[in-house]
């Protein structure tokens, strides 16, 4: 019995130092830095049997852990992306063991020595969320964000505008923290490659959604930007200061100070070389007198298609782009701050003072469509000069009451004044001969608020799931302007005449509105929930404009001009009641959502004479979501489709008189209904772990019943409209009027993967877009079809951080047509070609060049054109780390800087060709500030 007992004992001691586990601990650094590695993967790989094997992550300290491993030898194993891989036979002896620091030394040779298992931690998918390890791609020392992102598989950079999932990037995020707003132009040109960790891409919900659980379809393309836990706290930024030829300067400093949660940003810059780092927000007003604004009068919205480089004056959205038509002085300071105070309140915050001055000059030639008088046509030579001062200010604030009840507060803010003086010379012609021709000068001074404020208050019930929102949003605006119009018009055919105007006017505008939205949830199982919400809105604006002809009896302006005289108001009021329904789970997402909705339209104008307009609508509107998540979150569908409607604006409705181009009159239409809008939305992505590959396609379709469009009555002769208007032969006279039939639908696809041999990575897409606008040409109905291909393909190198390279080519192809003058219908071409390169060189040494090519056809003759634009730049590092920086540039070496575009409306076909900034030499020292701090 004692033997039997023995035996047993010996037999449990054996198998208990058999099968002994013990936990194994250590840490992963840089042999240089000696900074930690976060994410690199850690394994430990039996040497008696090869198929045991375990795996691990380092956290943001570079420590791993694994908790429980059984007695034996083992091979451990350490990879990441761009260092050697790290390898060591170790004996666990089955008690506690920490392994010394492992130190990674950066693989200068070869990137096929970095295992798949180190590739996976360049881009991960969870769920809607594509997460990419800033340390898989190599950027030089001094890259920005926008740098950095411009690599990432599906970014594409078109029009100055960074997309990702053939979206455009509308906010970029700091440690989940918006940074300046939503103006992602900003953050990415001032957030410094070396500090990010991560960047992570998704769809970001409106506020009520994120309470609610409802997706409402009201997404927003984000970038979040995760900081490197080591440099979470310190103080680091630009600042430079350079001259240079033709009279050229710049100066401008970024300072940023992160130290826990709190997050504050000092941004200024002043320069007179195009670099521009602004919302569109800095630019309401400007259109207010402007050349574009006397075009877009002409007749027509936009039938999409067109093609543009080196910028375009189209619309207030291309000032977002460096190098902008004309020639460009700004002077902008910005200051962004965050900060959490306890677990309960949550403070975001940014401030823009923005001063630009543009000058610009623009040939434009116009092509119209028409059934009658075929060969029309108008060229205009214009010379303006803008000056605009601008205020912005954005808040965010969040207030966690208790556990039950929270509060979030976002009050907007923009102020501006904007002076504009443009001169322009136009002549219309029919083939050779000259039906009119106007010489203007216009000045104007535009003064604008706008201000916004949303409340959203959450309550939680006791039971999960359970919920009460109550969202309350408050808009105001104000608008003035003052005018002065001189303008000579000369009209030819049999009855030659001609017109001198000399009038003032005056504009006041402003509008304020008031909706709320209550909502309520009720949890129905674990996974589904119904919603019910009601709510209420009122849009209320008048306008108030006043012209005065000048008597040269009294040499005032005192002759009341009631033609372009107007006083009006509209008041606008929306009910709407709806259901919803949710079912979620780890996996699937489906939202669904069904409203009524009463709108009630009551517009009243005063003087010149009076009258009311009342009008109802009643609309179904219903809304769907689905989310899928496959292969583990690996890749991932989502559908959305959304209903909306849209009013037309006060400016729409106002039948006023617009003269600023005495040949182009435009004027509202109080009649105006609202627009009926279907929108879908269909994205699939994929990553691969082992290619290290992400793929995105995406389809999105609008369709707009009773489309806000352009009617446009051209003079074929000598026309009386009305008793007040009478256009000569050749003028015209456009009004917006509702039209079915406007639809757009667009397709993406982009790939991107690496190439191990060359150390590089491809990105490759492709983007289809088709296009229908209606408008009315003289009565006679016409559509306007555009159909435009893009192909990109990007190189971006990913050798080191001395080398840094980019080949990139984008081709346009689009096709026009028109139902009327099918003898106008073509199809134009333009593509650039850019090559980019960046070379750090022996002790300190640097060259940079970048040369895009750019190749125009199909176009007016004058307009098919080729040049290159050549850039090029030398440096030196200074001081022991090399933080300070003497740098000699130069800009279009080669002198060949143009900017070409083509717009498409219902009523012509436009080129324009715009003055760019040309060729000059800077000299710039600049200094990198950089200084961390353990937390």
């Amino acid at each position: 019995m004692k033997k039997s007992i023995a035996a047993f004992a010996l037999f449990l001691f054996t198998a208990s130092q058999i099968f002994a586990q013990s936990p194994v601990n250590g840490e992963v650094r840089e042999i240089l830095s000696q900074k930690p590695l976060k994410s690199a993967y850690v394994s430990l790989v039996s040497l008696m049997d090869s198929t045991r094997k375990r795996m691990v992550t380092t956290n943001d300290q570079g420590k791993f852990q694994f908790p429980q491993i059984r007695r034996g030898n083992y091979s451990l194993r350490v990879s990441f992306v761009g260092f050697k891989e790290y390898r060591q036979n170790i004996s666990i002896t089955g008690e506690a063991m920490t392994i010394p620091p492992i130190l990674l030394e950066e693989d200068s040779q070869t990137l096929n020595e970095v295992k798949v298992v180190g590739q996976v931690a360049g881009v991960i998918q969870k769920k809607d969320t594509l997460q990419f390890n800033a340390r898989a791609y190599k950027v030089n020392p001094d890259a920005n964000a926008d740098e950095l992102i411009e690599k990432l598989p599906g970014a594409v950079v078109e029009n100055g505008k960074m997309q990702i999932q053939g979206e455009e990037v509308k906010q970029v995020m700091i440690d989940g923290k918006l940074f300046f707003g939503k103006d992602a132009t900003a953050a990415m040109k001032n957030i410094p490659a070396e500090v990010i960790d991560k960047i992570q891409v998704f769809d970001q919900l409106s506020e009520q959604s994120q309470l609610t659980g409802l997706d409402d379809g009201n997404t927003t393309k984000t970038v979040n930007i995760t900081t490197r836990p080591d440099m979470r706290n310190g103080v680091f930024g630009r600042n430079a200061a350079g001259i240079g030829t033709n009279d050229t300067y710049k100066v401008n400093s970024s300072i940023n100070r992160f130290k826990g949660n709190s997050r504050f940003t000092a941004l200024f810059q002043s320069n007179n070389i195009n670099e521009q780092n602004f919302s569109s927000e800095d630019l309401i007003g400007v259109s207010s007198g402007s050349a574009q604004t006397r075009r877009g009068g002409g007749g027509g919205g936009q039938g999409g298609g067109g093609g543009q480089a080196g910028g375009g004056m189209n619309n207030t959205s291309n000032f977002l782009v460096n190098n902008q038509p004309g020639y460009n002085k700004t002077n902008a300071l910005g200051l962004n701050y965050s900060n959490e105070w306890g677990t309960k309140l949550k403070f975001q915050g940014s401030y823009f003072l923005n001063q630009s001055n543009n000058s610009l000059i623009e040939n434009t030639y116009q092509q119209y469509i028409q059934s009658n008088n075929a060969g029309q046509t108008y060229s205009e030579t214009s010379n303006s000069s803008t000056k605009s001062l601008n205020h912005r200010a954005y808040f965010r604030l969040e207030y966690k009451i208790d556990d039950n009840n929270s509060l979030v507060m976002t009050p907007n803010l923009s102020i501006q004044n904007t002076d504009v003086t443009s001169g322009y010379s136009g002549v219309t012609s029919l083939k050779d001969t000259k039906l009119n021709e106007v010489s203007n000068l216009n000045v104007s001074n535009n003064n604008a608020i706008n201000f916004s404020n949303n409340i959203l208050f959450r309550h939680r019930f006791a039971k999960m799931g359970r919920a009460l929102t109550l969202n309350v949003s408050t808009t105001y605006n104000d608008k003035n302007a003052d005018n002065l119009l001189k303008s000579t018009n000369l009209y030819y055919g049999t009855n030659p005449s001609s017109r001198i105007l000399n009038q003032s006017s005056h504009t006041d505008a402003s509008g304020w509105g008031l909706s709320t939205n209550l909502s309520y949830s009720e949890p129905i199982s674990k996974q589904s929930a119904v919603f019910l919400n009601s709510s209420f809105g009122y849009n209320q604006s008048q306008s108030e404009k006043y012209a005065y002809n000048f008597t040269d009896a009294e040499q005032v302006y005192n002759q009341l001009d009631t033609l372009l005289s107007n006083v009006f108001s509209s008041n606008y009021y929306t009910y709407r009641v709806g259901t919803g329904f949710r079912q979620f789970s780890r996996t699937l997402n489906i939202s669904s959502e069904i409203r009524y909705q009463n709108t009630q339209l009551m517009n009243e104008q005063v003087f010149p004479k009076e009258y009311h307009l009342d009008r109802s609508f009643n609309n179904i509107l219903p809304s769907f979501s689905l989310r899928y998540n496959i292969s583990g979150n690996a890749k991932s569908l989502r559908f959305n489709y959304q209903t909306q409607t849209q009013q037309p604006s006060v400016s729409q409705l106002q039948e006023v008189v617009n003269n600023n181009n005495p040949l182009r009159l435009s004027t509202g239409n109080s009649a105006l209904k609202q627009e009926y809008q279907h929108q879908l939305s269909l994205r699939y992505t994929a990553t691969s772990p082992t290619t290290f590959s992400n793929f995105v396609t995406l389809m999105s379709a609008s369709f707009v019943m009773g489309n806000i469009t352009n009617s446009s009555f051209i003079a074929s002769k000598d026309t009386i409209i009305s008793k007040d208007i009478v256009l000569k032969t050749g003028s015209q006279l456009s009004r917006p009027v509702n039209l079915d039939g406007q639809y757009s639908i667009r397709g993406f696809m982009s790939y991107g993967f690496p190439v191990k041999a060359i150390k590089s990575n491809i990105n490759s897409n492709i983007t289809a877009n088709f296009s229908r606008t209606p408008g009315l040409v003289n009565n006679v109905m016409n559509y306007s079809d555009s159909q435009k291909y893009t192909f990109g393909l990007v190189l971006s190198s990913n050798i080191s951080e001395k080398i840094d390279f980019t080949i990139s080519s984008n081709s346009n192809i689009n096709y026009v047509q028109n139902t009327i003058s099918t003898n106008l219908n073509n199809n134009y071409f333009n593509q650039n070609l850019k090559i980019r390169l960046n070379i750090i060189i022996g002790k300190g040494f640097v060259f940079n060049t970048d040369a895009t090519h750019f190749s125009y056809s199909g176009l007016s003759s004058s307009y098919n054109q080729k040049y290159t634009l050549w850039n090029m730049a030398v440096a030196k590092k200074l001081f022991e780390k090399q933080q300070g920086e003497v740098r000699l540039s130069v800009f279009d070496l080669l002198k060949q800087n143009t900017s070409i575009q083509r717009n498409i409306t219902t009523t012509y076909i436009e080129d324009v060709q715009s003055n760019v900034l040309q060729q000059y030499f800077m000299l710039t020292f600049s200094y990198n500030l950089k200084k961390y701090w353990k937390s």
